[in-house]
């Protein structure tokens, strides 16, 4: 094999290395954003696959009701992983025991949904609702566990579906629902960093014109 075919064959392995975004080093990433599938509310849990929720276990042990949630519109498509977003750019306006709420992430915090591996640092999550609306911290439970078709790679990968699961309990110093039981299942795809794909785009551009040169 003389030079020139083991250069063209270089090229070809470096450039399926930038498109093998599914591999174990490829992990969603600040700036990336999750979209958010309308889902449906009422009594009983919705079957996997059917859209966003959350839910609040509001009548009593066992009496969880659900109530489905859309991405925002207009405003925003969703959360924006590392970002602080005020309401109503994650979420359209949703009415739960006839007030009408958002979610959004505290502007105050630290640490405003950030990824890491699998989890989701939800300590910024925020509910919104009520009349006055009132503010309530939902940030207080375990990180949010994410899930994909295969695995949680998706960052610059376009359209690649995931799913989100978090749980936590309304603060106990709260006007409303104190220490009532609250879950949240979010469904959509992944949007990556519009620099991310930016920068995948010209590393292929300027393979194509090595490679050029080199056939020239």
């Amino acid at each position: 094999m003389n030079r020139i075919s083991l250069t063209l064959l270089g090229i070809v392995l470096a450039g399926a290395s930038l498109l093998d975004l599914s591999s174990a080093e490829a992990v969603m990433g600040n700036g990336d954003t999750l979209t958010i599938t309308q889902g449906v509310g009422g009594f009983v849990q919705p079957a996997p696959g059917t859209g966003s929720w959350f839910a609040m276990e509001a009548l009593g042990p066992g009496g969880w009701v659900y109530t489905g949630i859309g991405g925002a519109t207009p405003g925003g498509p969703g959360i924006v992983l590392g970002s602080p977003q005020a309401a109503p750019t994650i979420d359209n306006g949703w009415t739960f025991f006839g007030n009408t709420g958002w979610h959004e992430t505290d502007q105050t915090v630290d640490h405003p949904m950030a990824v890491g591996g699998d989890n989701v640092d939800m300590s910024g999550w925020y509910v919104k609702w009520g009349s006055p609306a009132g503010h309530f911290n939902m940030g207080a439970g375990a990180d949010g566990v994410m899930h994909s078709g295969d695995e949680i790679v998706t960052s610059n990968v376009v359209g690649t579906a995931y799913s989100l699961d978090y749980a936590a309990v309304v603060p106990a110093d709260s006007k409303s629902f104190a220490n009532v039981p609250y879950r949240l299942h979010l469904e959509g795809t992944v949007v990556p960093e519009p620099m991310s794909m930016a920068l995948v785009g010209s590393s292929l551009i300027g393979l194509i014109g090595l490679r050029r040169r080199l056939m020239a």
